[in-house]
Order: structure tokens, then C-alpha cells, then sequence
């Protein structure tokens, strides 16, 4: 299973400092899944996927393709 906290972190590489609230929102579940337990861990999945549907949706930018692409497993950690 793949590490959503690595995950995170990847895609927090790619987007720019002037997105603040996406950077907030995906630190803040970032920090979360370091309490989750792994039976839970879908909940983490499912937030960040919403909260780049909401802040990003269809990816337009070469950065939000980035981020796309990790957050799906095409790029970054495994």
C-alpha cells in the first residue's frame, strides 16, 4: 500500500507557494495520517482526492499535472 504522507509530501514539492490553501489543506492531512490507523487510512485517501478535486480540479498547469500524476501513481513514491 502506498504512503499517503509520502504522497503528500511529493505532490507539496510541486505546488507553488502561492496556493496557500491547497498547501494548508494537504499539510493538515498530511498530519493526520500520522495518526490514522491503517484501517482508516481510505479516509485520508478520499480527503486529498477531494481536496484536489476542489482546489486543482481538471489539471491545466504543468504543476498541477505533476501533482496529478503522483497523486495517482504515475510519478513519486511508490
Amino acid at each position: 500500500m502506498r504512503d499517503i504522507s509520502k504522497v503528500i509530501d511529493a505532490m507539496l514539492e510541486h505546488v507553488p507557494a502561492s496556493e496557500v490553501s491547497l498547501v494548508a489543506k494537504l499539510k493538515s492531512l498530511r498530519n493526520k495520517s500520522l495518526y490514522t490507523a491503517p484501517e482508516a487510512m481510505s479516509i485520508v485517501w478520499l480527503g486529498a482526492m477531494n481536496v484536489l478535486q476542489t482546489q486543482v480540479g481538471e489539471p491545466k498547469e504543468p504543476w498541477q499535472h505533476k501533482v496529478h500524476d503522483i497523486f495517482v501513481g504515475k510519478e513519486g513514491p511508490a
